[in-house]
């Protein structure tokens, strides 16, 4: 069973002001600390979906073997970022997705949740604080389509909260699931503070 990790960085940023892809986490990017936690995970492949910051991403971002995936429309929602993402991934892969906004989760989590699907494939494996769901997810192809199908206006939660396909929630005791950073506020809290 092969992993490709897909990471949604294709978001105008409007509330943070600047790519969050190219915010800092330590010494990397959110984007390099993302792409390498999940190599160092076990993931085969990992590809990031940019968008109108392209350029600038790809030239500032340091991290070998990273695959670009555009939407050139990114205004159209995060699903449509997942969609080309999933589109660029191909057949007879699995996919560990977050997002770019979610640089804290560790290694050790992206390793849970893989180990949770290859034991449960026919599930969409979402991992939980205090009950409370969060990112990454894993999704194995056979639900590609279903994502593919769903409405844009409506986003991924039409497939994961419409029961559409089986989810198993895995707790974690990882807060990075959590923790989106979207604006200055969340950057100086949880990363310039000190909670990496």
């Amino acid at each position: 069973m092969a992993v490709a990790g897909v990471i949604l960085a294709a978001g105008e940023s409007r509330r943070m002001g600047r790519p969050k892809a190219l915010l800092r986490v330590g010494p990397c990017t959110f984007l390099e600390a993302i792409a390498g936690r999940m190599g160092a995970a076990g993931v085969e492949r990992v590809l990031a979906v940019v968008g109108e910051d392209r350029a600038r991403i790809q030239r500032e971002v340091r991290c070998g073997g990273l695959e670009w995936v555009v939407n050139e429309d990114p205004s159209r929602g995060q699903l449509s970022s997942l969609q080309c993402g999933l589109d660029a991934v191909g057949e007879g892969w699995d996919v560990l997705m977050t997002l770019v906004d979610h640089p804290l989760v560790r290694r050790d989590t992206y390793e849970v949740l893989i180990e949770k699907f290859r034991e449960n494939p026919q599930y969409i494996v979402i991992p939980t604080v205090r009950s409370r769901r969060g990112h990454p997810i894993m999704i194995g192809a056979r639900w590609f389509a279903e994502f593919r199908a769903a409405p844009l206006e409506v986003g991924a939660r039409w497939v994961i909260d419409g029961g559409r396909v089986p989810i198993l929630e895995v707790p974690v005791t990882d807060p990075g699931v959590r923790r989106d950073i979207d604006t200055p506020g969340d950057y100086g809290r949880w990363v310039e503070g000190g909670a990496a």
